[in-house]
């Protein structure tokens, strides 16, 4: 947990009209949100400190809440917001006719993805249930057929994403993404490039391809 003597420092995941959503930046899990109502310029990415004028309590909820009165905000760094990038990368495949079966799950398997922190992939998970309405979890095949999700070769209703990357270096990084949800058909986005201009993360496909 990211508790300082009189705040929480962590990084903005999601701004909604009247508070942020953030996640932690240590080791452990921590997902939170803070009212706010003393800045407009904040975005998704930013690394922050919140300072609360006084003792401030953590209810424990999914994800928590912080209440407190907020004294002041800091941002720390303006970070990178990995997590909205692969939101738009993952919705756009997702969207991609590939199944007619209905998608009551969906499996990420980031175990080859190199930029985000355990913090920020838990988070990712959180932000596309919400979006998709539907349970999210970060496993992989080996973890799902181990779990009795999969069986006969075939995810039942979910659909299996999975992002491998480079590490990020000086604004760039390389990814491939693919979904899998039965037998030996997988659909593919390969040799794309994500990289950061103006402050903003974009991403292109190199080809797309069913194998």
């Amino acid at each position: 947990m990211d508790e300082l003597a009189n705040g929480m420092s962590g990084k903005i995941i999601e701004v909604n009209d009247n508070d942020l959503t953030l996640c932690g930046t240590s080791d452990e899990v921590f997902i939170y949100t803070i009212k706010n109502e003393l800045r407009e310029d904040l975005i998704p990415g930013m690394l922050v400190e919140t300072k609360f004028k006084n003792d401030f309590k953590i209810e424990q909820t999914f994800p928590q809440t912080i209440n407190g009165e907020v004294e002041d905000i800091i941002v720390l760094n303006e970070g990178n917001d990995y997590i909205n990038l692969y939101i738009d990368i993952i919705d756009s495949i997702y969207k991609e006719e590939y199944t007619t079966n209905p998608i009551n799950m969906i499996s990420l398997d980031l175990k080859e993805e190199f930029n985000l922190t355990e913090n920020e992939r838990v988070s990712l998970a959180y932000l596309l249930e919400k979006k998709y309405n539907v349970p999210i979890h970060l496993f992989d095949y080996r973890e799902l057929l181990n779990n009795g999700y999969i069986e006969n070769n075939s995810f039942k209703d979910g659909l299996l994403i999975e992002i491998t990357s480079t590490l990020n270096k000086n604004d760039y990084f390389d990814f491939t993404i693919s979904k899998w949800n039965e037998g030996l058909s997988t659909y593919y986005y390969r040799d794309c490039i994500a990289l950061k201009e103006d402050n903003i993360w974009r991403y292109e496909i190199g080809y797309k391809m069913i194998s």
